[in-house]
């Protein structure tokens, strides 16, 4: 009996170390880890979301510099993702003033303003690939 249940903490322990699990603070960390801004992190409030759509599980928006802000937003299942991405990337086609940065992985989306240079996005982009390697 007592090698059975050696044997499911075991199986149970290798289980649990098999599913890394992420939340938002992670990837925040990783950027800080990589010396990318943000400044003035805090939980979003409705304020923050404006029009957009309110799926996110977690929500952070920060300061990338200037008053370039950026929001890193953890969903439930990728449908929400999807919804929310597709409304700020609409946003931008229907006119250059809306335009923001994109990209999601994983169950996180990070959307970042649009006067945030193209090279600077990328640093953010490639930070959260290694967090969530």
């Amino acid at each position: 009996m007592k090698k059975v249940i050696a044997l499911v903490i075991i199986a149970f322990l290798f289980l649990c170390a098999c599913g890394k699990t992420y939340e938002t603070k992670d990837i925040i960390k990783g950027f800080k880890d990589d010396d990318l801004n943000v400044n003035d992190e805090k939980k979003m409030t409705h304020d923050d979301f404006g029009a957009a759509p309110m799926k996110a599980i977690d929500a952070r928006i920060f300061i990338v510099n200037g008053n370039n802000h950026s929001r890193l937003l953890k969903f439930k299942n990728e449908s929400d993702l999807k919804q929310t991405k597709i409304y700020y990337d609409e946003l931008g086609k229907e006119s250059a003033i809306l335009y923001s940065h994109t990209y999601s992985k994983e169950k996180y989306l990070i959307q970042m303003n649009g006067e945030v240079d193209d090279h600077t996005f990328e640093k953010y982009k490639k930070s959260m690939q290694k967090t969530l390697k």
